[in-house]
């Protein structure tokens, strides 16, 4: 920028900087104290998940005793996501394919 000159640690005219501004440029959202709130509820909320699932995991291995109930507690939680996410792939390789057997590249458009 045209006309500001750097601030020198030295000059005693100089403005204070911001405690933040020396971080990185990952790290200047955190300048906002909306997200500061934000972060710091989800921070807050994932620690707690993280207990959960802990929790939950310790429970069914003290019921069950064996490490397999712990592998069908693993898949049942993300399961429906796996199918979920193969259902949309598996709809993407047929328009894929259809699209290339016609020839048209706007089958998905209508």
């Amino acid at each position: 920028m045209v006309g500001v000159k750097p601030i020198d640690s030295q000059d005693p005219t100089a403005l204070p900087q911001h405690p933040l501004q020396r971080f990185s440029h990952g790290w200047r959202a955190l300048r906002h104290r909306n997200f500061r709130l934000f972060f710091a509820g989800q921070s807050i909320s994932l620690i707690g998940t993280w207990m959960t699932r802990v929790a939950t995991s310790w429970l069914i291995y003290r019921l069950t005793g064996s490490g397999l109930g712990l592998i069908g507690f693993g898949l049942s939680q993300y399961l429906p996501l796996s199918l979920f996410l193969m259902l949309i792939v598996g709809f993407g390789m047929m328009q894929g394919m259809a699209a290339s057997n016609t020839g048209h590249s706007d089958l998905g458009t209508g």
